[in-house]
């Protein structure tokens, strides 16, 4: 039998070997391991002998009990029985939430629910709960939906109508939106007669419902859609970015790709363009992780330019990686055939 060195802040799943495995996991000094009497696999498929015992061998889930297990942040383990119910045990092998809540697993895909801010949302018979960590009933309220926590609230469903429960499971606002989405930096999205806008954490509208279409808030910005043209507001609801553009303007720090028409160009905050829009199309993905370059298209040919607009990597190839994602150098595309070049495109 091989036995992993305990390194894995989680439990891992590997599929390597043709006999038994033990699987390791360390978590502040407390060892568990994962032991299968058969295969272990890598597709997560159920495995019908599986047990968690600490690291005196002693048993903390039973071989008989049947249940696949899965890894939550290292500190939790999701139960997952053969009658499409779950459970939550913690590192120590208590059972703090009991088998007994709804199992949305579907093939090789695992349903894993999370903590978020200390509560955890299951459902059972169609009716949504709220637990602590400890497993204890945050509310004895029942709601239709509850969503994640986020920055203290969360959105929950009651009659039909949407609105706001703190931690407590305590409604903090009236149910009456048609669609309402987490806090960001302060401000919730909601919808009202047809149009956006924008609560403060006082659950009143800091930014009126007057756009057809709004994003939540990231770098103290949201894009915002008026008479199906885009533009830009800040926390405070003031414009800074005109209804000039025709997709939604995301900025990261102070940069934000745009689309005039079908070409795309990058503005600041005070809609400068820094790079012209005279691209098919602009990756902005990994901008400020691999030397601050953009790939870019033009006429169907990729190339690289760096933040201030200045070509680095001629438009010439097929396909293109990110400019540093490999050592410096970015995966390219040629006459069908894949290779490296580097920033003097060599």
């Amino acid at each position: 039998m091989l036995n992993f060195s305990p390194i894995f802040k989680s439990i891992v799943l590997i599929c390597a070997f043709q006999w038994t495995c033990n699987v390791y996991a360390q978590d502040k000094g407390h060892h568990v391991k994962l032991i299968s009497k058969e295969h272990i696999n890598s597709s997560f498929s159920p495995l019908s002998t599986e047990a968690i015992v600490n690291e005196k061998g002693d048993s903390l889930i039973s071989f008989r009990e049947n249940y696949t297990i899965d890894s939550v942040e290292g500190q939790f383990y999701i139960l997952h029985s053969s009658d499409r119910h779950l459970g939550i045990m913690n590192r120590y092998g208590n059972l703090i939430i009991p088998v007994l809540y709804d199992d949305f697993s579907r093939g090789d895909e695992r349903y894993t629910p999370k903590f978020h801010e200390g509560i955890i949302v299951l459902t059972k018979a169609r009716k949504t709960i709220l637990l602590d960590t400890n497993g204890n009933k945050v509310t004895a309220k029942e709601y239709d939906f509850v969503s994640d926590f986020s920055e203290g609230y969360a959105v929950a469903k009651l009659n039909g109508k949407l609105g706001y429960i703190n931690q407590k499971g305590n409604a903090v606002s009236e149910f009456h939106f048609r669609d309402a989405d987490l806090f960001y930096e302060g401000r919730a999205k909601v919808k009202k007669d047809s149009l956006f806008g924008f609560l403060d954490k006082s659950f009143r509208f800091v930014i009126p419902c007057i756009y057809e279409d709004a994003g939540n808030f990231i770098s103290g910005y949201s894009w915002v859609m008026k008479h199906g043209k885009f533009g830009c507001i800040n926390l405070k609801g003031n414009q800074i970015i005109p209804f000039n553009y025709d997709d939604r303007i995301i900025f990261w720090k102070d940069r934000a790709k745009v689309q005039t028409g079908r070409k795309f160009g990058i503005i600041d905050t005070k809609n400068h363009f820094i790079i012209q829009p005279l691209y098919d199309e602009i990756e902005t993905q990994g901008y400020d992780l691999y030397g601050n370059t953009f790939v870019v298209n033009k006429q169907g040919q990729w190339g690289c330019i760096d933040k201030f607009g200045k070509q680095v990597i001629s438009c010439m190839y097929e396909k293109m990686g990110l400019l540093g994602l490999n050592n410096g150098l970015a995966a390219v595309m040629l006459k069908g055939k894949w290779g490296y070049v580097d920033a003097n495109n060599k």
